[in-house]
């Protein structure tokens, strides 16, 4: 079963303002979405790993710090941007 198409319209370029091209809206991929934030200066943030189970060999001091989130390294930006370009 096919889902309707969704499109947003674009200027195509400066040179001819009044042409509109249409544009198919990029999806978001919904399982990236839930597990990350962006902060008000633009950088992304993630939950921890590793703070789900087997938790009692893990000292207090590691698990207190696996609450905390994580920035996202620019390394890694490029791959999140593509799941949600949205963000």
């Amino acid at each position: 079963m096919e889902g309707r198409r969704e499109y947003h319209l674009l200027r195509s370029t400066p040179d001819y303002p009044d042409k509109e091209e249409i544009v198919p809206k990029i999806k978001t991929n919904r399982g990236a979405a839930k597990r990350f934030k962006k902060t008000g200066t633009g950088k992304v943030k993630a939950k921890r790993a590793f703070a789900r189970h087997i938790l009692t060999k893990k000292s207090a001091n590691r698990k207190r710090g696996l609450r905390r989130s994580k920035i996202i390294s620019k390394t890694n930006m490029k791959g999140i941007e593509k799941l949600v370009p949205y963000l």
